[in-house]
């Protein structure tokens, strides 16, 4: 590869390129990548978590229980665990998942009071997390009708 003198001006730097110099290029192309670059969204999610619970209002729903999924995205920002490679900068979603379960596992008449219970419990355990949409879906509802799931969905915010 032979490359000619060129000059390479981005907003922050002028740099002469001379052949054989390739990594002066390389390093410059990262520097002013990483200066420019920046993420306008970031989400973390969870989709399709299968979890056997009991909610509902018939007596037989707190008896036998039902399958349900779930479905989280988080907006935080992980900018910093994007660049660095590091856990400190981001959410466990292992964790979220814990505590997911964990307020699952709490009976409830309505659907919508937990998804209203989770993520009051999430925005309350992981001050990174700004937002939290949920979706809760019951499979194969007690209702006398061929129904393969009814659910909720909410978003929620600080």
């Amino acid at each position: 590869l032979q490359l000619n003198p060129v000059s390479i001006y981005t907003k922050f730097w002028t740099v002469s390129i001379i052949p054989g110099k390739i990594m002066h290029l390389c390093a410059l192309y990262f520097l002013s990548d990483k200066l420019r670059m920046k993420a306008q969204d970031m989400y973390i999610h969870l989709n399709g978590l299968k979890l056997y619970a009991y909610h509902g209002v018939l007596p037989q729903e707190n008896r036998i229980g039902a399958e349900y999924t779930l479905n989280l995205r988080l907006k935080t920002d992980f900018s910093h665990a994007a660049e660095n490679d590091c856990l400190e900068g981001t959410v466990n979603y292992a964790e979220v998942f814990k505590a997911v379960k964990e307020e699952m596992n709490i009976p409830s008449l309505l659907l919508e009071h937990v998804i209203r219970r989770i993520a009051s419990r999430l925005l309350n355990d992981f001050p990174a997390v700004n937002e939290v949409r949920i979706t809760l879906d019951k499979q194969n509802p007690p209702m006398g009708a061929d129904c393969k799931e009814v659910g909720v969905e909410a978003t929620f915010c600080r």
